[in-house]
């Protein structure tokens, strides 16, 4: 595992392989929501050539990087601004927290899925222990560049919020696991120290796989 001392993580120049990772073997065309500059995209492109990859962000600042790494990609928001078609995955490498309805974002999602089509989530996680930590001995709720409190962000999740997110959307949950446990400091080393049930207060995010019911 990482060693993380704070809940901060990048935003749309990052890789994600253990994103990669996940991504259902049979894919052959998958949608990026909120692709940034198309890092992960181009990840995606180098591990598994044969996929067929999209990209769709509403910023004109990443559009000519993600146009250059990427098979397509659409400078506007999903889905409105979406050609209509399918794909076996789409992705959200955390981007459905700035959905002011992230229901209907996935409620919408199904429709742009194959028969067997998947969804790949990141979602941050707002029960980390540093934020937990603030709120609770500092009173504090303090809005960020970036990290979980970043102030772009519209929703908050944690691990059982994120699966009824989906379960609410007539998703079946597939698999879920936490993303960035930190390992070191002295407040995470005292969680550790209690095993596996702290890790949803060490995660930064946790990954949601699921298929439409």
């Amino acid at each position: 595992m990482p060693h993380i001392e704070q809940a901060v993580y990048p935003y749309g120049s990052a890789p994600r392989p253990e994103m990669e990772r996940v991504i259902p073997d049979f894919t052959q065309s998958l949608l990026d929501v909120g692709c940034g500059l198309g890092d992960f995209g181009a990840l995606v492109k180098a591990k598994r050539p044969h996929v067929e990859v999209w990209g769709i962000d509403p910023s004109p600042a990443v559009e000519d990087q993600a146009r250059s790494c990427l098979d397509s990609f659409v400078r506007g928001r999903f889905p409105d601004d979406l050609p209509r078609r399918l794909f076996d995955c789409v992705t959200f490498n955390d981007s459905l927290e700035h959905f002011s309805d992230p229901w209907s974002t996935l409620r919408d999602t199904r429709l742009r899925l194959t028969e067997r089509g998947q969804v790949v989530a990141s979602i941050p996680n707002v029960r980390n222990y540093a934020v937990v930590r603030k709120l609770v001995v500092n009173g504090q709720w303090r809005y960020e560049d970036t990290g979980i409190l970043d102030r772009t962000h519209l929703r908050f999740f944690t691990r059982r919020s994120a699966i009824d997110l989906f379960e609410e959307c007539s998703y079946q949950v597939l698999e879920v696991r936490p993303l960035n446990v930190a390992d070191g400091g002295r407040a995470v080393r005292l969680l550790a120290a209690f095993g596996g049930l702290t890790e949803e207060f060490r995660a930064l995010q946790f990954l949601v796989r699921a298929r439409p019911v």
